[in-house]
This record gives C-alpha cells, structure tokens and sequence, in this order.
C-alpha cells in the first residue's frame, strides 16, 4: 500500500465516488453498501454478488463487486480508502457513497454504529434506503406478532411493520414470535426500524429467495 496522506485520500475518495456514482446513475443503478461484522462475511458477499448480477455496484469496507463482461468481479478497496480511519471509512460507505445501504444482522449488540449512521442520514436524505437482513431458521410461527407482515412480495420471508408508536419495551412485552427476536437481533437496533418509512427489516429462511427480494428492494 502506498503512503498518502489524508488530505489526499479523503480527495482522491470523493473524485473517485462521484465518478461511480454518475456512472451507475446513468445506467438506472446504484452504489450499494453492504454491512455487517465478521460472522456474517459469508452472507454479505453472497449479497454482494447478487447485486452485482443485478447491475449494481457493491462495496464493503475490504472489497467492490461488479459485473464486467457477464462475470462478477470483486476488487479491493483502493489504497486512498484504506489510507484512512477504519470507523472514518465506514462512515463514508455510508453518507458518501452509496444510494442504499443494506446491513445483515447476526447476534446481539452486533451493528450499532452503522444502524445510528443510517437512521441518521435517513432522516435527513429521503432518497436514501437502508434495508435490515437477518437470516433465521424460522420466519413465521402458529402465533406471530401482530407487526409482523409474512410472505412479502409473496416470498418465503417475513418483514416487521412496527410503526412509530411502538417500542423496544413493547417488543420485549409481547409473547408472541418474532423472527428478529429470535436471532436476538438487539430490541433498540429494532426500535431505529419503527421509526423511519425508507428503513425495513427483513427476515429470510433460505438464501434463494435473496435475489428476488433483492430485485424488489433496490
């Protein structure tokens, strides 16, 4: 890696943003961040891939995803990305770079900072959309929560409705099943979801089903 100084990289990273972004802009695509932590990497490239078939371009803090020629392709992050403070990197991905945001959640506490920075420039950005994934064993029950919507788009998934009214300790109250919950997703991640229109939670059984929703959403 080349030494740059911040200056430089921070210049280097919008020149080169506001190239991609009119680049897929004029295609009717977006730049599309991809979040999540460690556990979670096998999904998130997955996700990665499907949306780079679906002619986005795909970026996490380690690579990019694209399609060139009919094959996925997936590239290092640059030497000026990498020339700056990882939480500064990731705080770009998010204000700066992408038209979407999509976060897959795992386990409890995990994702807080990238939640915050989403709810955060949804309030402020109506454009922008953040789309919460979680990867459960079940996405309905016999009894499911009454703001839980099933077979969205009539697919084999599950997504929470809460509205602004309700809260973390209304979650924890209820007894009846909720997918998020059940992956002990954190109840105040849950509570950014009731609040803001461009932010939906989602909850998926098989990975099958990730394209289509994908091609939906985005």
């Amino acid at each position: 890696m080349k030494q740059i100084s911040i200056e430089d990289a921070y210049r280097q990273l919008y020149a080169h943003t506001h190239a991609i972004r009119e680049i897929y802009e004029q295609k009717g695509k977006k730049v599309i961040a991809v979040l999540g932590s460690f556990d979670t990497w096998s999904y998130m490239d997955y996700t990665c891939r499907v949306l780079a078939k679906l002619g986005h371009f795909a970026v996490t803090s380690l690579y990019c995803y694209f399609e060139k020629d009919r094959e996925i392709v997936r590239r290092e992050r640059s030497d000026p990305f990498r020339a700056i403070l990882m939480r500064d990197s990731l705080r770009f991905m998010i204000f700066h770079e992408a038209h979407v945001a999509i976060i897959i959640y795992s386990v409890p506490g995990a994702h807080y900072i990238e939640t915050e920075w989403c709810y955060e420039r949804s309030g402020k950005d109506p454009d922008f959309k953040c789309y919460g994934i979680t990867f459960v064993r079940k996405v309905t029950n016999e009894r499911n929560c009454p703001h839980l919507n099933i077979n969205v788009y009539g697919l084999e998934c599950s997504e929470c409705v809460s509205g602004r009214t309700r809260t973390a300790w209304d979650c924890i109250r209820e007894r009846d099943f909720c997918p998020f919950k059940e992956q002990e997703v954190a109840k105040n991640v849950l509570e950014y979801f009731f609040v803001r229109q461009n932010m939906r939670l989602f909850a998926l059984e098989r990975l099958d089903i990730l394209e289509e929703l994908l091609r939906r959403l985005v």
